[in-house]
């Protein structure tokens, strides 16, 4: 298998985890609640399928996520961590999105909002 390496996308909602996987040539999506029992455990267990199991060899993955739910990004963070201890996340801000932002306190304007604009 070649080195093929994907982004994984999430955004962290109130009610549901949306993710995609982006692979060079392909785009994979699913929606998950959250409060549902093991719903972080659900999301990484797909995307460990998508990338051909748990140890895929010549694959890896980057995980951006984007959340307007703070405890909920938190528990799928230290799920990623401990279920794949190398992976790479980096929690997507206000100053990533490539806008004006033209209010007061940028910092309190939902990313949600900020990455659908």
């Amino acid at each position: 298998m070649s080195d093929e390496q994907c982004i994984v996308a999430v955004d962290v909602g109130n009610t549901a985890v949306k993710l995609a996987l982006k692979f060079e040539s392909s785009i994979e999506h699913r929606e998950i609640r959250i409060g549902s029992s093991g719903w972080e455990l659900s999301a990484i267990g797909w995307v460990r399928d998508k990338l051909g199991g748990q140890h895929a060899a010549g694959r890896s993955a980057q995980w951006r996520v984007a959340s307007v739910h703070r405890s909920a990004a938190t528990q799928l963070r230290h799920a990623i961590k401990s279920s794949q201890p190398d992976a790479l996340i980096r929690l997507v801000t206000w100053p990533d999105v490539p806008i004006q932002i033209d209010v007061d306190d940028a910092g309190r304007v939902g990313i949600d909002r900020l990455l659908s604009a």
